[in-house]
């Protein structure tokens, strides 16, 4: 698990802290999610990983993000097209361990 403590450097944290982005609540960093303004821990379990923030965590928590990102909820059915491909990928591999397979045995 990625902790922002573990990347941002203590200046940064000093101004973090003083700004009311991060706070420190039973000995553990928290920061504030940018959308719900909530603190949740400063960590990689609540917070997607961002290469361009220097604590390397996301603005958004994963709630937000994932709410601000699909609207309407994400969808679990898969549409007809890429079903269709993965199924064409299944048999192909299935296919190929059956041929391999009769082969083994025709050789040995």
């Amino acid at each position: 698990m990625r902790h922002a403590i573990d990347v941002i450097s203590q200046r940064l944290l000093d101004i973090g802290l003083a700004s009311g982005r991060y706070q420190y609540e039973d000995g553990e960093l928290q920061k504030r999610c940018s959308a719900c303004r909530e603190y949740w821990p400063a960590d990689s379990e609540f917070f997607h990983g961002c290469s361009a923030n220097p604590d390397g965590l996301h603005n958004y928590c994963r709630a937000c993000y994932c709410d601000q990102r699909w609207p309407q909820g994400r969808s679990t059915i898969l549409p007809l097209q890429q079903a269709d491909g993965r199924v064409r990928h299944a048999m192909r591999a299935l296919e190929k361990a059956l041929v391999h397979n009769n082969l083994r045995r025709l050789v040995a």
